[in-house]
């Protein structure tokens, strides 16, 4: 925070719109602990899990809560998940991180930091993760969803897995 005390927390547009009806982030806006200042910034696109933004030119995607139930569950980024990715990354600098070493086309995707508010020992709903974008910059063109490689062709075009082998 700089000297006002004031940062920026981006928010899932349906969480945010959530948020908003629930009564502790009411008290908090009538309190003058939180600001509700609407969208701005960068627009950001879900990637296949909808729960994870990104941006081409952004180093990090961010994962959020979603206020929607998928495959019977709310997806909530629950606050043991949130000192998970941190541990996750440090694993890496373990035997584990070593099969970069070994494999070096091999990767993983880590979630080095994390912003939430605190609201006791539960959830508060701003929990965020922040995720490493390995398709960033000159990378983001070569982003594909496995199940976009595999799909049918277009009548008279390749798959884009044959594209990608035809190089």
């Amino acid at each position: 925070c700089k000297e006002d005390q004031y940062a920026l927390i981006p928010i899932h547009p349906l969480q945010a719109e959530w948020l908003l009806h629930q009564a502790y982030v009411q008290d908090w806006i009538i309190q003058e602990l939180l600001e509700y200042i609407g969208p701005v910034g960068k627009y950001y696109m879900a990637t296949s899990s909808l729960r994870t933004l990104y941006h081409p030119n952004s180093k990090y995607m961010l994962k959020f809560s979603f206020p929607v139930k998928v495959t019977n569950s709310m997806r909530i980024n629950k606050l043991k998940e949130l000192e998970s990715g941190l541990e996750g990354k440090e694993m890496l600098n373990t035997a584990i991180g070593e099969v970069r070493e070994r494999f070096p086309g091999f990767d993983f995707i880590c979630d080095p930091a994390f912003i939430t508010l605190n609201y006791g020992t539960q959830e508060s709903g701003f929990e965020v993760i922040i995720r490493e974008n390995p398709f960033y910059s000159e990378h983001a063109n070569d982003a594909t969803l496995i199940a976009g490689l595999v799909q049918d062709a277009i009548p008279g075009e390749r798959t884009r897995l044959s594209n990608i082998i035809h190089r």
